[in-house]
């Protein structure tokens, strides 16, 4: 991977990334599988340029259906090897105003995966974290929990379990 030595590259790539891109986790129930960043765009020059400026990931067109209906398509820069993606995120995490949750969690979880399965599970939650999770588990909705602990609900859920909370005060809403 080339690394960009230049801060405003970092801080476009955030921004573009924050407001373009997406955060792909491929999971099953008992381990972690995969992780991408991607962005897509309709216009290929910012994808290539990005692809210029890191070395790392593709560009690809998808044709696109929304529903049943056919869309114009994209073209979409992907990154998925796991030691570039740590880079990136590391590059664009101190340039970023409203995703570094997302992604400073990303990174956790990648770095947590390779210390076996389901490590990530009961794994980096702060004191402050459990005693929010257990003073508003019964009295909060999930959407609630997962803002104020700042994880996503089957993280919230794995917890609640971990730390023997009633499980009947959340009907679960998906399988994790």
């Amino acid at each position: 991977m080339n690394e960009p030595g230049d801060s405003d590259f970092w801080a476009w790539l955030a921004g573009f990334w924050e407001g373009e891109g997406s955060l792909h986790f491929t999971t099953d129930s008992r381990t972690y599988l995969a992780l991408s960043l991607s962005v897509a765009q309709k216009r290929r020059a910012p994808l290539d340029y990005i692809l210029r400026q890191l070395g790392v990931g593709s560009v690809r067109f998808a044709s696109g259906m929304r529903g049943r209906v056919p869309s114009e398509g994209v073209h979409v820069w992907r990154v998925s090897a796991r030691e570039h993606v740590l880079a990136i995120i590391e590059g664009m995490l101190p340039h970023t105003r409203f995703r570094s949750l997302q992604l400073e969690e990303a990174r956790d979880r990648l770095l947590a995966a390779a210390r076996g399965p389901r490590a990530w599970s009961h794994t980096h939650w702060t004191d402050e974290q459990r005693h929010a999770l257990r003073e508003y588990w019964s009295t909060s909705t999930q959407t609630a929990l997962c803002a104020l602990v700042g994880r996503p609900w089957n993280g919230v859920w794995e917890q609640a379990k971990h730390l023997g909370l009633p499980m009947a005060a959340h009907t679960r809403s998906f399988k994790a």
